[in-house]
């Protein structure tokens, strides 16, 4: 990298293909049985767009406040957030 910019950049890897899945699942699709799940069956129908294939399947649409809201519903924090969180602050 250019101008020791390399220095002032840390990679972060997450676990988990989307952001939305550190999230309570039944918060966005009641009795479903786990993101895990609905990612490999929307693998199968959209490659990689899970929140376009929930609004396709299943009419869900994900807004900022829901994600606000399950987000303080959370009972724990994932260590990849609480790490993501170390690297921003």
């Amino acid at each position: 990298m250019e101008n020791d910019i390399e220095a002032r950049v840390t990679v972060h890897g997450m676990s988990k293909p989307d952001i939305i899945m550190y999230l309570d699942v039944n918060k966005f699709v009641p009795n479903a049985e786990s993101w895990e799940c609905l990612w490999e069956e929307s693998q199968r129908h959209q490659k990689g767009n899970l929140k376009a294939w929930l609004k396709q399947q299943y009419g869900v649409t994900i807004e900022t406040v829901d994600v606000e809201e399950a987000a303080r519903d959370l009972d724990d924090i994932h260590p990849d957030i609480s790490g993501l969180v170390d690297v921003c602050t």
